[in-house]
C-alpha cells in the first residue's frame, strides 16, 4: 500500500533475522517521481534491525504515497514487521 509518510510522526520497519547465517538487507524508498533513498544494514544471525523513517529523513522524497521493497530478507518466510507511530501519540502494529 502506497504511504503518505507526513501522516506519520515515525515510521518504523522491522526486520529480524531468524538464520544462522548474517544478512545483508536494504531498504528502498520510492516516490511518485522515481525517486528513491535507500537503506542497508547487515543484520546478524538471530539480530533484528529497525529502520526508522520520518518526514525530515525522506524530506528528498515526494512524500505522498511512497513505496517501499526490501532486498536481502533472510528466508522467504521472512516478513517485516512495521509500527506506525502518528502524530496524535496513537501507535499502529502489523505484519507486512
Amino acid at each position: 500500500i502506497p504511504v503518505n509518510i507526513d501522516e506519520y510522526k515515525k515510521f518504523s520497519v522491522i526486520m529480524i533475522n531468524r538464520t544462522p547465517q548474517p544478512a545483508d538487507v536494504t531498504l528502498t524508498l520510492s516516490d511518485t517521481n522515481d525517486e528513491s533513498l535507500s537503506w542497508s544494514v547487515p543484520i546478524p544471525p538471530g539480530g533484528v534491525h529497525r529502520f526508522q523513517l520520518t518526514p525530515e529523513n525522506t524530506s528528498a522524497l515526494a512524500p505522498h504515497e511512497l513505496r517501499m521493497r526490501i532486498n536481502g530478507m533472510a528466508t522467504t518466510f521472512g516478513r517485516p514487521a512495521v509500527f506506525k507511530e502518528f502524530r496524535n501519540g496513537a501507535i499502529s502494529a502489523m505484519h507486512c
